[in-house]
């Protein structure tokens, strides 16, 4: 297998349209011919792409685990843009996984680098935010962060991947499904037909706002309530 920006990029794109677990063992692949080829150099962006891939597989474990390592080369080689990418991962899990300190270091961090330059770095930290507060119930100030985002971060191809389920949710939550698709989020995630795990994901984002529509219209109106 060659190891290049293009293949790089080709597993992100496989994870994009929907084939996580054939992007993961790509990058997998990739992973074992850098090691044994000694290009070390080359290791980071093949980290992130395995973490992001095994991340939307559902592997927390493996995406967490490839990610600090990602970091730990990514900081030894001057490579500061992949370090902050690999960081933007971490923090995404440790808000799913309810580790609050951690989750809001790397985020802070993050945002305060690169909020200037609307980098993908502060999309995947106010994305890591949003999935905080849902798990503490704060739908609202989840939906509000969403909201904040730039209209050009919110089309990143990693951010309007990601981002449709926690939209989703706290729109619906939060009492205004009206705003849940926004950008065409759930449409992105419709492609990943594939995938068991966004699947999941889409089928939970539709039976969501689609309940809650229904709970509002089927509330009386002023006049006729009692």
């Amino acid at each position: 297998m060659t190891i290049g920006n293009l293949a790089v990029h080709s597993a992100f794109l496989l994870m994009v349209i929907g084939d996580a677990d054939e992007a993961s063992a790509q990058t997998e692949r990739m992973l074992v011919e850098a090691r044994e080829r000694g290009l070390i150099g080359g290791l980071p962006r093949i980290l992130l792409r395995h973490s992001q891939a095994t991340l939307v597989a559902g592997h927390l474990r493996e995406a967490l685990r490839s990610a600090k390592e990602g970091v730990r080369i990514a900081e030894d080689t001057g490579q500061l843009h992949s370090a902050a990418n690999l960081r933007g991962i971490i923090a995404r899990i440790t808000a799913m996984t309810g580790d609050a300190d951690t989750c809001v270091a790397l985020t802070v961090k993050a945002i305060s680098i690169g909020a200037g330059r609307h980098s993908s770095n502060v999309g995947l930290a106010v994305l890591a935010l949003a999935v905080l507060d849902l798990g503490f119930g704060r739908y609202g100030a989840a939906l509000e962060r969403l909201t904040s985002l730039p209209r050009q971060l919110r089309r990143h191809p990693t951010i309007a991947y990601l981002s449709p389920p926690e939209w989703a949710e706290a729109a619906a939550r939060g009492g205004e499904p009206e705003r849940g698709g926004n950008d065409g989020g759930l449409r992105a995630v419709g492609l990943a037909r594939d995938n068991p795990v966004v699947q999941a994901n889409l089928h939970r984002c539709r039976a969501l706002l689609r309940t809650r529509r229904r709970s509002r219209s089927a509330l009386p109106s002023g006049d006729s309530a009692v």
